[in-house]
C-alpha cells in the first residue's frame, strides 16, 4: 500500500454556518429581540462601516466626520441602547447584575 492511499484528508467547512445554526449554537433561537439585534449590527457593519473601511478610515487615528457618522448610525439602529433595560430606553430585558446604568441626559 502506498503512503498516499493511507493518508486521510482533513475536511474543512465549505461555508460558514448560517443564522439558523448560530441561533441554536448560541441558544437564542427563541429570542426575537436578539435576532433583530444581530440584523441591526450587520446592517451597520455592511453599510457605513464597510464604506468607511473601503475609504481607508482605519488607516488613521484621526477623528473624522465619517467616524462621527458611525455613532449616529449606531444610535439609529438601536445598537447603543442594547445594554439598557426597557425602563431606561433599551429594548432587551436582561439579567440583573446589581448595577444600574442610566442614560445620560442630553
Amino acid at each position: 500500500m502506498t503512503q498516499a492511499a493511507t493518508e486521510s484528508k482533513t475536511e474543512f467547512l465549505r461555508a460558514l454556518p448560517g443564522d439558523d445554526v448560530r441561533q441554536i449554537l448560541w441558544r437564542f433561537e427563541d429570542r426575537f429581540d436578539l435576532q433583530m439585534l444581530v440584523q441591526s449590527v450587520r446592517s451597520v457593519a455592511r453599510g457605513p462601516v464597510a464604506r468607511l473601511v473601503a475609504q481607508g478610515a482605519r488607516n488613521t487615528h484621526e477623528w473624522t466626520a465619517g467616524k462621527q457618522a458611525l455613532l449616529e448610525a449606531f444610535d439609529q439602529s438601536g445598537i447603543t441602547d442594547v445594554f439598557m433595560e426597557p425602563a431606561e430606553g433599551g429594548f432587551i430585558q436582561g439579567p440583573s447584575c446589581g448595577r444600574t446604568f442610566r442614560r445620560p441626559v442630553r
